[in-house]
This record gives structure tokens, C-alpha cells and sequence, in this order.
């Protein structure tokens, strides 16, 4: 028997029964693109795309009214929130440390509709490379999101699903700072091994020189110059690396 945990409310609920979801789901007691993860399963999936849902006649009406099925249309939804989380970070950096916390719930609840959208599109397209862009775009942006909290980092510069972050003058000044950046390293590691990307690896290297750990800041820095030359962030890596090397 499949047994299936759902996300409502920001908390996973059960085990249920999959017999039991796909009668709330009929009955309209559940939605279809409400989460869920079938026991020992690595990824949460919407309801309509549980197996023994998907492909089940019934629930066809469901599918119609949650997703187009086009990997295009679908892709364009989850790159607006993506854009949407870009701007609400900018306003985020503009604005006072002690007047953002309503801006902080807002990128709270914009990541967790992307993270929504994103598994949700990888359960439709599995294969596709944008799944897996996808889904090392939301970890980034989880880590930018820990550094947000962290006053020695800032902005550098910002464009369209690439941003950089760069120095201030001083490092991390205190523990929660700097679990913080613990935090951040380690998603963006998560997303380098789903994507590897010039992005990720520069927020890397921007984390490891505030902690003062220009060994291993260097070392993603010239991974980025070595193979991502033709990427818009090069010029940035070059420069980064010139900053730490000449204090060296």
C-alpha cells in the first residue's frame, strides 16, 4: 500500500492511505496542486501527478485546470516568480535593516511558491535540463536568502536570474553571521551539484572571503575563469580575484 504525506499550511501532515488522498481529492477536500511525497520518495510532487493519480481518467478534469502540460508556458510561470523574488530582494537591500520585516515575509512566501512551482514542474518534465536549472536556481536563492541576514555581504550587481554578490569592507562580525554563511555554502554546494552554474560558484567565493577563507574563495574563482569564459559573470571573477590576491 502507497502511503502519502501532504504540505498544507507550511506543515507536513500524515502518512495517509493514496486511496484516501485520491477520494479527498475527488471529493474536493484536497487540491490537486496541493504537495505531497509518497513514503520514502525523494521529492515532493503535486497531488495530480502521484502515481496512480496521473494516469488515472478521472481526475483529467484536475490536470486541465492546473497546468498546461507545455514545458514553455509552464517554464514562463516559474521564471516570473523567479523575477518577482529578484525585485523583492532589491527592495530588500534598499530598505533599512530595522523596517524589513514585511519584506522578509514576502521573499518567505515568494520562495515557498517557487519551490512549489519548481517541483511541480520537474514531476511534469523529469528529463528536461530546466527542471534541473529549476531546481538549483531555488536553492541559490534560498542561500541568498540566509545572506540577506548578513550585514558584511552585499549586491554588486543584479540582472535577470544572475546575480553577484560582492564585499564590504570587513569580515563576518559574529556567530549568527556566520551560520548564516554556513547555511548559504551549503545550499549553494546543493545547487552546484544539481547545476553547476558561474553564478553559484561566485556567491561561493564572495562567502568564503568574508569568513576569510581566501584559499578556498580563490579556488572557485578560478574554476569559474577556467570554465565559464564566455559567461557575463568572467569579468566579475577576474576582478573578485584580483581584490584577494593583491592583499595576499
Amino acid at each position: 500500500m502507497v502511503n502519502v504525506y501532504l504540505h498544507k499550511r507550511g506543515l507536513n501532515q500524515g502518512p495517509y492511505p493514496l486511496e484516501q488522498v485520491k477520494a479527498w481529492l475527488a471529493a474536493g477536500q484536497v487540491q490537486a496542486t496541493a504537495m505531497a511525497c509518497c513514503e520514502g520518495a525523494p521529492d515532493w510532487v503535486p497531488v495530480y501527478c502521484l502515481p496512480g493519480v496521473k494516469d488515472d481518467p478521472s481526475f483529467s478534469d484536475h490536470v486541465r485546470t492546473v497546468s498546461s502540460c507545455d514545458p514553455e508556458v509552464e517554464a514562463l510561470i516559474v521564471q516570473q516568480t523567479a523575477e518577482e523574488i529578484d525585485r523583492v530582494r532589491e527592495r530588500l537591500d534598499a530598505t533599512p535593516l530595522a523596517e524589513r520585516d514585511g519584506l522578509q515575509s514576502l521573499l518567505h512566501r515568494k520562495l515557498n511558491i517557487f519551490w512549489k512551482q519548481v517541483y511541480t514542474f520537474k514531476a511534469q518534465f523529469p528529463d528536461s535540463l530546466q527542471a534541473r536549472q529549476f531546481e538549483a536556481a531555488l536553492f541559490y536563492m534560498q542561500a541568498m536568502a540566509r545572506l540577506g541576514a548578513v550585514g558584511s555581504l552585499r549586491k554588486q550587481s543584479a540582472q535577470t536570474g544572475s546575480i553577484t554578490w560582492g564585499l564590504m569592507t570587513g569580515l563576518l562580525a559574529n556567530q549568527q553571521e556566520k551560520k548564516n554563511a554556513a547555511e548559504a555554502l551549503s545550499l549553494l554546494d546543493r545547487a552546484i551539484g544539481i547545476f553547476d552554474d558561474a553564478n553559484s560558484r561566485l556567491a561561493k567565493a564572495s562567502v568564503y572571503s568574508a569568513l576569510n577563507q581566501n584559499e578556498y574563495a580563490l579556488r572557485e574563482l578560478n574554476y569559474v575563469i577556467a570554465n565559464f569564459r564566455d559567461d557575463d559573470l568572467y569579468i566579475a571573477a577576474r576582478q573578485m580575484k584580483d581584490e584577494i590576491e593583491v592583499d595576499l
